[in-house]
């Protein structure tokens, strides 16, 4: 997750998110060189705020003003920007000409049971889906089911879905 300085909206993929609700008007979002994507849905970012939300985002972005206006932020120069949140500390470290943080360890609420082979499927299918830049359900779908890839591991439509439903 990108913390941006120069974003006038955060934007995350909703994977990361909770409380997700469609607007009743679609946002229109310029990027740097001009391309655009629209939404009309939100989420809830968890320990920050409601934020925009998009499949088709190439990065997820946090804004900076956003978030100095919520919790202290401190800076340590060309290294990273630490904010601080009343239970911990999350650093985005610079990387290139970009301060990111990883919040791929977040934890995921999940409301339904799986068998452990079925959790391990979707998790065979989820790591598949990140490696493909994380293609639409019907996408990934296609994916498995046209055996193009060869050394990939026997998946079905249900083991895509379990995927999606288990980590988004």
């Amino acid at each position: 997750m990108l913390l941006d300085n120069q974003a006038n909206i955060s934007i995350i993929r909703p994977d990361l998110l909770l409380a997700l609700e469609e607007v009743d008007k679609e946002v229109r979002i310029n990027g740097v060189g001009g391309v655009q994507l629209s939404t009309r849905e939100t989420g809830y970012l968890p320990d920050f705020f409601r934020v925009y939300n998009s499949l088709d985002t190439k990065a997820n972005i946090l804004n900076f003003a956003d978030v100095k206006d919520l919790y202290k932020i401190t800076y340590q120069p060309q290294h990273s920007f630490t904010v601080h949140l009343p239970n911990r500390d999350i650093v985005f470290y610079r990387r290139d000409k970009l301060y990111m943080a990883d919040f791929s360890e977040a934890v995921v609420a999940v409301t339904k049971a799986y068998t452990k082979a079925k959790e391990a499927r979707a998790q065979a299918a989820h790591k598949i889906i990140r490696n493909c830049g994380c293609p639409l359900y019907a996408e990934a779908v296609h994916i498995v089911q046209d055996e193009n890839f060869t050394h990939m591991p026997i998946l079905t439509a249900e083991d895509i879905k379990r995927a999606y439903n288990l980590y988004g």
